[in-house]
């Protein structure tokens, strides 16, 4: 009988840990798809009021917001949206970039639309395909969203030393 609830209990202490690490991966998911459904927001904002329109990250305070440009001053639009406790904007020591960014790798601390919903450089006006956003949580696991020239927004996660789109 002891044997048994020796046994169970090393059975649930194996299920506790795996389902906190799954609950973990499941909240950088989370995090990664909001702020894809944020950018999208964002790109429709500007193409449909025809002006420019942003996501602002924190990256410090991991914190994201959704600014559109009103004759001349940023206005935010909605909430602030903070990323899950686990979960923080980094790519640590990940040497590959995601979708279209070209190395190196860079955090993208403002992600702009112009009035036709294009993605562009933020301080040029250019069209670019250069936007990423990286997220690690605390089991060491990274995601990305990008934005490609075409305004298509891709979340990824690696896989050893691939990302793979989801």
């Amino acid at each position: 009988m002891v044997f048994v609830a020796a046994v169970m209990l090393v059975f649930l202490a194996f299920s506790i840990l795996n389902l906190a690490s799954a609950w973990k991966s499941f909240e950088a998911q989370s995090d990664a798809r909001g702020i894809a459904n944020q950018l999208s927001l964002a790109r429709l904002r500007a193409a449909a009021e025809f002006t420019q329109a942003r996501l602002n990250f924190n990256l410090a305070a991991g914190t994201y917001k959704l600014e559109t440009n009103q004759l001349g001053v940023w206005t935010r639009e909605g909430s602030v949206y903070n990323l899950s406790a686990a979960n923080a904007f980094s790519f640590g020591s990940v040497t590959s970039p995601a979708g279209t960014q070209t190395a190196p790798i860079a955090q993208t601390a403002l992600i702009v639309f112009n009035s036709r919903g294009i993605p562009v450089d933020a301080t040029t006006g250019t069209p670019t395909g250069n936007d990423a956003i990286y997220l690690r949580n605390t089991n060491g696991q990274y995601y990305a969203v990008t934005v490609s020239p075409s305004s298509r927004i891709n979340v990824w996660q690696l896989n050893g030393s691939t990302w793979k789109q989801f």
